[in-house]
């Protein structure tokens, strides 16, 4: 409770300075079912929480504005080439790779109303929430992993909802599709990647490792690393030697690097 107040002394100041993000959590962090208010539409919509995990992510994502590019420079080229695809007749294609139940996947939904958003997530439960959640026709939920290349593995699940790994174990049941299949589908369907967002604990190395082409595609492209969990592993390496080939502005906000492309008209 005492956080919950303190976020609203924080979102006051924020206000007083201009600087207030689009979204703020409305509800006391004590019941499962959170009211989110956005200042820009003047609407509340509700989403469910399970449980801590829940709470905290929807506090990253909304209060905090974990994904929002208010704080990133080049917020206006984005939000301009956002623009020029939907007025091409085509859908801004945003891929939330590591969704958990979907609460960045509905911040996109809220922010990008005409955007195409496919959300991939490897966890049945995070998933069912995940599709409650987001139930427009123009988001789609796959229970599936991300990887360099199509095929199955195994879901290593931690002791919470969070912080899933999928190995590619043989005989694994757990379905892994690369971003290049998923690219694939999705310009079928009229759409045109704008922003892939990665967050999946881990298996950043096997995704870099190999079949990368997709990255030049994305305008935007935002990736937690997870070097401080795996210390001594080097995970971070296969993306930051992609990276390197590209001709990419890194930018930080919070816990997240913003990799935007200095190429894309």
């Amino acid at each position: 409770m005492a956080r919950w107040l303190g976020r609203w002394v924080l979102a006051g100041g924020h206000t007083l300075r201009g600087q207030a993000p689009r979204f703020w959590c409305v509800s006391p962090p004590l019941i499962c079912r959170q009211v989110i208010y956005d200042r820009t539409k003047r609407k509340f919509f509700s989403l469910k929480a399970r449980d801590s995990v829940d709470l905290n992510l929807m506090g990253l994502i909304f209060d905090k504005n974990e994904y929002g590019l208010e704080r990133i420079g080049r917020r206006d080229e984005l939000d301009a080439q956002y623009e020029t695809i939907v007025a091409q007749n085509l859908s801004p294609l945003i891929i939330d790779c590591g969704a958990h139940c979907g609460i960045a996947t509905k911040f996109f939904a809220e922010t990008y109303p005409q955007a195409r958003i496919v959300a991939v997530e490897p966890d049945e439960d995070n998933v069912a929430l995940a599709r409650e959640i987001n139930s427009e026709e123009r988001i789609t939920v796959l229970c599936a992993a991300v990887g360099n290349a199509d095929g199955t593995g195994r879901l290593e699940r931690q002791d919470r909802s969070f912080a899933h790994r999928v190995n590619g174990a043989v005989g694994g049941a757990t379905r892994i599709l690369s971003i290049n299949t998923l690219l694939d589908d999705e310009r079928h369907r009229g759409a045109r990647p704008f922003i892939v967002k990665i967050v999946i604990e881990g298996s950043e190395e096997n995704l870099f490792a190999d079949n990368t082409d997709w990255i030049d595609a994305f305008p935007l492209l935002i990736i937690e690393l997870h070097d401080g969990m795996l210390p001594g592993e080097a995970n971070a390496r296969n993306f930051l030697r992609e990276m390197g080939k590209r001709n990419r502005d890194f930018l930080y906000h919070g816990k997240n690097i913003f990799s935007l492309s200095n190429t894309l008209g």
